[in-house]
């Protein structure tokens, strides 16, 4: 259970996507194929900055002495510590479990989620997460520790050698998928295939992260070879040594793919139709995957039925099966009182109203996967070249303009978070302390300053640009006299409409006129499909986003090649610094520490976005739910879903 808390990457299927495909149907029947299997080991070819020991005799400092972190004094992160002090991350009631039980779980949605699990091209929602844990469709198969470095205890573990610039991913246990095939590292070493393939387009593809660095990688994209030469599978498909060209210790930051895709199921579509892969029943209508519940039924946008994996490697489940429903934030205490939900996520804004309930308890978490922000748009995504580029049909868009810095800075510059986070989120939220995420925390440079709350700096930033003129209604206008109004894509949500109004009145007051997207909130998926946008629409000018996907701190946000740089802000000089961090040279700790300060200082100066919030995650708890667990040092193994148990027929009541 643990595990989806921290599931980030939606169903494996996704892996599937092809968001820039226009093709017609095929009509021509599938046959089973895969790629070669070739136990060779390839030649890496080096890319620069290849000075780099071989084995012991390295006398480099190793990537994993990053514990050694120390938080100053009254920094946001002790506030997050002291906030999280105030709930138990582990509960057991101490009574015996009851057989036959269902567990009734909420997951917070607005509006109804698309399609079944993973039907959507591309999919944000809470329910993905929480269901993909379960089936264990995500992944999970290797365990992280407290700062999402590949760890031990998982039914995979990872080692690397820096000599021959490899990491071997290793099975120790035997797993089945859920309909009794067993799960093997080739269904990793069919799913990298499937993602390099020339038919495959989308945010979850090969040229993010690392993975694009696997030798060979390149060569069988341009279909110069029948298999990634890279990849290479012993020990009877339960070892897969995975060699690159340039080798960074991002790696163990989970920077290659390593969910895997059961290549028993998707193997009629390779190699000649990759591109319909995301039409199939088992994305769609049947997913499988490999975790203690499997997929029965789905009431489509609103609810699913999963029943328990009696074949489940760490064990049968307590519980015998799950209803995943759908509610809207604003009922959830009153559910909750009705004994309605099992679990569910509880709204801090809610918790002054409920703080002591009589039939469920809080559990906290961190959050650390998640770094509110907002991003401007800084660029175009080019589906030609799968890059962001900075201009594009010799448009230059508003927010690229040299002088649109001061509007960037001031719009930082005039938010109070600390009163914002204090008066609405009850000491549950609080001003980022970093431009990193909670879970990168030992890669941070707490000298790199946020924004204060500066309302007259912002002013004078503004006046010294140039934007002294005002309009009839007291906005700044463009340095031309042309009207300003920034256009923000906002996501519904319980807190918008209040969010909206505070911040447009404080970017109001330093004369700067701000207004929603279309002049509506929108769901999160209407959104994310504006994101296809930049080859017509230059309509909006900064979202509200967050970095809770992908563990890389180099790559998963801010790469040109990355889909998910939700600015599409790019530069030689940050090209340069991911360069850095992604290098050899950044085994050694201060080379990389160096690097991940430029990072974060670049960041400070540019203002491509900006970091809001940082909070601590609620989920209620029914009285009745036992071995509740959000702790992140624990393994799946130990505490995960099929640990819970449940010790009454139903739900209590309030």
């Amino acid at each position: 259970m643990k595990k989806v808390l921290l599931l980030l990457l939606v169903v494996t299927a996704l892996a599937l996507t092809a968001l820039t495909a226009c093709r017609g149907n095929e009509e021509n029947e599938p046959t089973p194929t895969a790629p070669p299997v070739v136990a060779t080991t390839p030649t890496p070819q080096p890319q620069q900055n290849n000075n780099v020991g071989t084995g012991e005799d390295d006398d480099r400092q190793q990537f994993d002495n990053i514990d050694d972190f120390r938080i100053p004094p009254g920094h946001p992160l002790n506030m997050l510590e002291d906030a999280l002090t105030r709930f138990p991350q582990h509960g057991d009631n101490g009574l015996p479990h009851v057989q036959g039980t269902i567990f009734q779980r909420g997951i917070i949605e607005p509006s109804p989620w698309q399609g079944v699990i993973g039907g959507a091209l591309f999919s944000m929602s809470a329910v993905d997460a929480i269901t993909a844990g379960m089936l264990g469709t995500d992944g999970g198969l290797i365990e992280m520790n407290e700062f999402d470095q590949f760890g031990e205890g998982g039914v995979w573990t990872v080692s690397h050698d820096m000599a021959s610039r490899s990491i071997t991913i290793t099975q120790h246990y035997d797993v089945n998928w859920h309909d009794g095939a067993p799960l093997t590292l080739y269904d990793l070493y069919f799913t990298l295939h499937v993602m390099a393939h020339p038919d495959h387009k989308g945010p979850r593809h090969f040229r993010t992260g690392n993975t694009s660095d696997i030798v060979g990688i390149w060569e069988y994209n341009a279909q110069e070879a029948d298999r990634i030469e890279g990849l290479v599978l012993s020990n009877n498909n339960r070892a897969l040594t995975i060699y690159f060209n340039e080798f960074a210790p991002t790696i163990m930051y989970f920077g290659v793919w390593t969910s895997p895709m059961p290549a028993h199921l998707f193997s009629p579509y390779y190699p000649d139709n990759v591109a319909d892969m995301i039409d199939s029943p088992y994305v769609r209508e049947t997913p499988i995957g490999w975790g203690p519940f499997k997929f029965v039924h789905a009431e489509p946008g609103e609810s699913y039925l999963l029943t328990r994996n009696e074949d489940y490697v760490w064990g049968v489940p307590h519980i015998e099966n799950v209803v995943i429903r759908r509610i809207s934030g604003d009922m959830v205490a009153d559910a909750m009182v009705a004994g309605e939900f099992d679990a569910v996520g509880f709204r801090q804004l809610d918790f002054p109203y409920h703080m002591e309930p009589d039939n469920w308890r809080y559990f906290g978490s961190p959050g650390r996967t998640r770094q509110s922000h907002y991003a401007f748009r800084m660029g175009w995504w080019c589906f030609e070249t799968d890059q962001n580029v900075s201009e594009m049909n010799d448009r230059v868009h508003e927010m690229m303009r040299p002088e649109a810095y001061a509007i960037r800075k001031a719009m930082a510059l005039a938010i109070d978070w600390l009163t914002i986070t204090q008066v609405r989120y009850n000491g549950l939220s609080f001003p980022a302390g970093s431009y990193l995420p909670i879970r990168h925390r030992p890669l941070m440079d707490l000298s790199v300053p946020m924004f204060p709350y500066d309302p007259v700096e912002a002013n004078r930033v503004l006046d010294e640009a140039g934007f002294t003129n005002r309009d009839s209604e007291g906005y700044r206008t463009w340095l031309d006299g042309s009207r300003m109004d920034l256009i923000w894509a906002m996501a519904e949500s319980p807190t918008a409409e209040w969010y909206y109004m505070a911040l447009t009145q404080a970017w109001g007051d330093v004369g700067i006129r701000v207004s929603l997207w279309q002049g509506m909130f929108h769901d999160i998926w209407t959104i994310w499909d504006a994101m296809d946008f930049d080859d017509d629409d230059d309509e909006v000018h900064f979202w509200t986003g967050g970095w809770d996907h992908g563990a890389n701190p180099a790559n998963s946000m801010w790469a040109r090649e990355e889909f998910e740089n939700a600015s599409r802000h790019n530069s030689p000089e940050l090209d340069a610094i991911l360069a850095r961090i992604n290098s050899m040279d950044a085994w050694d700790m201060d080379f990389l520490m160096e690097a991940m300060s430029d990072l974060q200082w670049y960041m400070y100066n540019t203002i491509f976005y900006f970091p809001s919030t940082w909070g601590v995650g609620l989920t209620a708890v029914n009285n009745r739910v036992a071995n509740w667990d959000t702790r992140f040092t624990t393994l799946t193994r130990d505490y995960g879903w099929h640990t819970i148990r449940l010790t009454a027929d139903q739900p209590v009541r309030g």
